[in-house]
């Protein structure tokens, strides 16, 4: 009978199967796990100090204020109150 493939034995050549197959695996695994540290990787250095940045209007550059920045709501109107309360 005619060896295929050059190998000696069916059972080597599902060895190499089994070891690309693993390879293939270990790869995936490393690509996943570099993938999914990048939002830990691009925290902020100083949580401390929060970086506030208001947006710019369309064509104009955006601005970073000072930590100490606050928001303040609007007051609230009747109508804001009826449309929470209708939902």
């Amino acid at each position: 009978m005619k060896q295929l493939f050059f190998f000696a034995s069916i059972h080597e050549f599902r060895s190499v199967i089994d070891v690309a197959a693993l390879r293939t695996a270990f790869l995936a695994v490393g690509v996943l796990t570099c993938f999914f540290a990048l939002p830990i990787c691009a925290q902020q250095a100083d949580p401390k100090t929060p970086v506030v940045v208001q947006p710019g209007a369309p064509g104009q550059p955006t601005r970073v204020l000072p930590p100490s920045t606050r928001a303040i709501l609007p007051p609230r109107s009747p109508k804001d109150i009826e449309f929470m309360r209708g939902m």
